[in-house]
């Protein structure tokens, strides 16, 4: 079939592994599927809390024709088809905030209009309702809210491009060579969720003698951290999905839909 891609295999996550650079390949896709079928005049991609009006949200249909789109073009593994699904609506939700948040930018804040025979054609009859919107109050104090939590944000993503894919193979091999050397590092008794936290969030360890090597910005985390564990391994502090060592340390409750340390789950 032409245009047709065979994906071998998935990650735990449902992200395609195999083959090279398929991942790439899957994403694109998906963003020129957002692109070219979902109205820019939806405001979510899904609702969050019981007061979200549904107009303003895109139907399950849409999606599912999206999801046909994507096994039109895609051959996958038969039983991990749901775990495939998730991982692409999630990269599909992503790929229609960036490309509204793009259109803002380069367009609505500058007084200007796309050049429709030239892109975005099938966004056309939705451009007006988009500009009215983005122009209006409720927007503008949605923008000063994000812009409001994003500067009392302390802790703040190190990983790069490759996301926790490519690092983490990165961080297990800096402790092997420690290891290797006879040497402890210090997050050696650390759950896999807090070390990858860590890490993800500048932390790292000094080759020399395992010790921690962190900012000021984290260093508190660590601290409780450290305690938390010292706390567990005496039987006074019970860890759960809920509450448990990083959640102490960091002092705020999981949020639903992502794991710290371990990014978006379904």
């Amino acid at each position: 079939m032409e245009g047709h891609t065979i994906i071998t295999s998935l990650n735990p996550n449902g992200e395609p592994k195999s083959p090279k650079g398929v991942k790439t390949t899957v994403v694109n896709q998906c963003g020129c599927y957002v692109r070219d079928h979902i109205p820019i005049s939806f405001k979510l991609w899904k609702k969050s809390k019981a007061t979200d009006i549904d107009a303003d949200v895109i139907p399950e249909i849409e999606k599912e024709m999206l999801w046909a789109d994507v096994k039109w073009h895609f051959t996958f593994p038969e039983d991990k088809e749901q775990l495939f699904k998730d991982w692409v609506m999630k990269k599909m939700a992503i790929a229609f905030q960036t490309f509204k948040k793009n259109l803002n930018k380069d367009y609505v804040r500058k007084g200007l209009t796309p050049d429709f025979e030239k892109n975005f054609k099938n966004q056309r009859p939705y451009w007006e309702a988009f500009v009215q919107y983005k122009s209006s109050e409720d927007s503008e104090k949605k923008i000063a809210q994000a812009k409001e939590n994003a500067s009392k944000k302390m802790h703040f993503h190190h990983l790069g491009q490759g996301g926790y894919a490519s690092a983490i193979p990165k961080w297990q091999k800096m402790e092997d060579d420690l290891v290797a050397r006879g040497i402890v590092p210090a997050t050696f008794n650390w759950p896999l969720r807090a070390k990858h936290y860590f890490y993800a969030h500048g932390g790292s360890l000094n080759m020399e003698d395992g010790s921690f090597v962190t900012s000021d910005a984290i260093w508190e985390a660590v601290d409780r951290l450290e305690v938390a564990l010292k706390a567990v391994s005496e039987g006074s502090f019970k860890s759960d999905r809920e509450k448990d060592e990083l959640t102490y340390a960091l002092g705020t409750p999981e949020h639903t839909g992502r794991v710290r340390g371990m990014g978006v789950v379904p």
